[in-house]
């Protein structure tokens, strides 16, 4: 209650500082500009979701496929394999074309993972649906996020560039708590009340996995639409100008 309570009175504060013209950590003024706002609370459900997604993945092949921790890790080199891909082609690309369209084609992709995951079976071979999950995962955040650094550097002043630039990674930081710790709260409910007297057992704990894939994938979908609506007419980024 008292970090809540501080959230507010933190606001008012450097609000104050920043009309008298003093030393502010995040000034309010950040906020007025609509792109860097959506762009901010995107990176936020964006990087909670590629986290959580990550770590339920882990659990899925370790406690209900009950693999090994090497094979396990295995499975994850696609990962790093998709988001150096995503950032070597958004940064040939991103002069090319809008970026509102690079930023919702990247959560698109990563919604589809999601997907895949809330419909798997744990009989189901790595290809079917595990492969593409874990492949597909990283696309969003990491087109996000070399959109998201030259857009700020397009629409705020190069004295305000590296503070904008600041706030945005914290609150990419902040989010990946925040979606790993709302969708762990859902699954430990869905498997304390499930149907299973064993609550340890694969059954049990999937079913809490899947709800808890279920609600990354419905966060996924309301970025892609706030996207939509928010980064609408933002045109190319990265473009040089003379």
């Amino acid at each position: 209650m008292t970090a809540l309570a501080l959230i507010p009175a933190f606001i008012i504060w450097v609000g104050r500082q920043e009309k008298f013209g003093r030393p502010a950590i995040i000034p309010n003024s950040l906020w007025k500009n609509r792109i860097f706002s959506v762009i901010c609370l995107g990176v936020f459900i964006t990087w909670g979701v590629f986290n959580a997604i990550e770590t339920y993945l882990t659990l899925f092949f370790q406690d209900v496929q009950r693999i090994s921790a090497i094979q396990t890790s295995i499975r994850f080199l696609p990962a790093p394999i998709a988001g150096a891909l995503a950032n070597l082609v958004m940064g040939l690309i991103a002069h090319r074309v809008r970026a509102d369209y690079a930023v919702i084609v990247g959560v698109g992709l990563t919604t589809i993972g999601a997907l895949l995951m809330c419909i798997i079976q744990p009989e189901w071979t790595y290809w079917a649906c595990a492969f593409p999950a874990v492949f597909l995962n990283p696309m969003g955040a990491d087109a996000l996020f070399t959109i998201s650094n030259l857009v700020i550097t397009s629409v705020f002043p190069a004295k305000t560039q590296g503070l904008a630039g600041g706030v945005f990674n914290t609150v990419a930081q902040i989010g990946k708590s925040v979606g790993l710790a709302t969708s762990g709260v859902i699954a430990a409910s869905i498997t304390e009340h499930s149907r299973y007297r064993e609550k340890e057992s694969p059954e049990a704990l999937m079913a809490g996995f899947r709800a808890a894939f279920w609600y990354l994938f419905a966060l996924s979908c309301a970025t892609g639409l706030m996207f939509i609506w928010g980064l609408k007419g933002i045109g190319k980024v990265g473009m040089k100008r003379e």
